[in-house]
């Protein structure tokens, strides 16, 4: 499985790439949600994009979501928005996106991933 994984901070980075490699996945890692542009305008396919909601400087992960499901080349990439702050989790279901809180353990987080690469499944 393909990640496109976004988190400004380096050794959150660090620690979640470091677990997807041991489960086996191939992690493209970005700090800001611009980047996840770039990535996908540069021919990346992830099977599943997770990013923070908060990464300042500039596009956070609500707004991440909003143009991939505006995108018509990009709407059916699931997408995991963490955050500490509850409060988006209604929009992002809203939007079809996975609402995932930041302080979840790794294996809740591979449950999540999991169950986002078979909805991507489903929609491709």
């Amino acid at each position: 499985m393909k990640i496109l994984f976004a988190e400004d901070d380096k050794q959150i980075i660090e620690l979640v790439v470091d677990a997807l490699d041991c489960w086996g996945y191939f992690t493209k890692a970005v700090t800001n949600g611009e980047a996840i542009f770039e990535q996908l305008e540069s021919g990346l396919s992830p099977d599943v994009i997770v990013t923070d909601n908060n990464m300042p400087p500039g596009v956070k992960g609500m707004e991440v979501l909003r143009r991939l499901r505006a995108d018509e080349r990009f709407k059916d990439i699931p997408v995991i928005v963490y955050s500490g702050d509850d409060d988006i989790e209604p929009e992002v279901k809203s939007l079809g996106g996975m609402f995932m809180r930041k302080s979840c353990k790794l294996d809740a987080f591979k449950k999540t991933l999991e169950m986002a690469a078979s909805t991507a499944k489903g929609r491709r």
